[in-house]
Parts: structure tokens; C-alpha cells; sequence
């Protein structure tokens, strides 16, 4: 399935403050379409107003490969109920997320290249090795 950013409308029905393992605060929002998570201040601000007035949101949300889902931003904050409503689900082509990951993936892989090479192999035996276990595990 791989990560995908979406930008769809939700109900929000609910708002729990929660903190990870790792001490840091995060939100974990109750919408018609399951539970999303946020970590941004500001959207949770919006969030818990639109909440107070029973207002419909159009988000953008990215959803992991875990079906874990995350809100990223908010549209439309002057658009009436009817307008939000009328919003279907899109995906968002701008995906920072995705080509970021790969950025660091080929810092990854090149990194393994570099201590192939150390350890006594040719780069191009080196990048072909790590060409093939990459393969080998997608």
C-alpha cells in the first residue's frame, strides 16, 4: 500500500490528550472515519474549535502502511457546512513524506555501498549487492 496523503472531510467527535513513550505530547482525534492522530499544536487548536461547534473539516492526512492515520492540515476554514460537505476524498499529489523517506534511503544504501567498499569489494559489486538484498526484501 505504501504512504499515502489524502485530503478528505471528517466529523470530529472527539479529542484525547495523549503522550508518547518517548515524553512527547501528541493528540489522538475521534473522527467519523476512525481514529487520527495529531502532533501540531495549531491544528489541534482548530480542531478542538471546530469540534465546539459541531463543524465538518477538510483535512489532508497521510495513512502509513501500518493503517495508522495522521492529520496534517486543515482546508477550507471560511467554507460553510454545505461547501465542506460536498468535498470528496482526493489525494494530495505533493507528498514531502514519501520523498523524504527516499532521500533517506539512498543515504541509507549508500552508506552500505561505503562499507562494502571498506571491507574489500569492488562499488560496483558493492551496488550491485545492495541492489539485489534491496529487491530481495520489497
Amino acid at each position: 500500500m505504501g504512504v499515502e496523503n489524502m485530503k478528505t472531510t471528517i466529523t470530529i467527535e472527539g479529542i484525547d490528550d495523549k503522550t508518547s513513550q518517548a515524553g512527547k505530547k501528541y493528540w489522538s482525534v475521534h473522527t467519523d472515519q476512525g481514529t487520527m492522530t495529531v502532533f501540531e499544536n495549531n491544528i489541534i487548536t482548530d480542531l478542538r474549535e471546530r469540534l465546539e461547534k459541531g463543524q465538518f473539516c477538510v483535512v489532508e492526512m497521510i495513512e502509513n502502511e501500518k493503517g495508522f492515520k495522521n492529520i496534517r492540515k486543515i482546508y477550507a476554514d471560511n467554507a460553510d457546512d454545505n461547501e465542506v460537505k460536498n468535498i470528496k476524498t482526493e489525494r494530495v499529489a505533493d507528498n514531502k513524506f514519501v520523498d523524504a523517506r527516499k532521500a533517506k534511503d539512498t543515504s541509507i544504501y549508500t552508506s552500505y555501498v561505503k562499507d562494502l567498499v571498506v571491507a574489500g569489494k569492488a562499488v560496483n559489486e558493492a551496488i550491485d549487492l545492495i541492489k539485489r538484498a534491496k529487491e530481495a526484501f520489497e
